[in-house]
């Protein structure tokens, strides 16, 4: 007797059985550590703004600092550490790492 598999399980079978496959291998190839991704481009085209709560986050985390003083290339790689699950020390480590460059 015949089964038939259609090919979307198929192919989703093996996707997931590549990844588990692949995934430890990838894991140990970078030694745990985390990837540089400070040059990264992070947005294409003409930045996005930062939204006011999320300009009130970056004073709640660095006191003093004035938004409007912040470059406008720089709002993507802000939101990055303000979404992150960086501690609020760490989190204000990097905002005025990133204001200083």
């Amino acid at each position: 007797m015949k089964t038939t598999v259609s090919v979307k399980l198929c192919g989703a079978l093996c996707l997931g059985l590549a990844t588990a496959l692949l995934a430890p291998v990838a894991a140990s190839a970078d030694g745990g550590s985390r990837p540089n991704t400070r040059d990264l481009p992070l947005t294409f085209g003409r930045p996005i703004p930062l939204t006011y709560a999320e300009q009130r986050q970056l004073m709640f985390l660095v006191p003093g600092l004035d938004p409007a003083m912040i470059p406008a290339g720089q709002s993507a790689r802000l939101r990055d550490v303000i979404y992150s699950d960086r501690t609020d020390s760490e989190k204000r480590r990097r905002i005025k790492w990133l204001i200083d460059r």
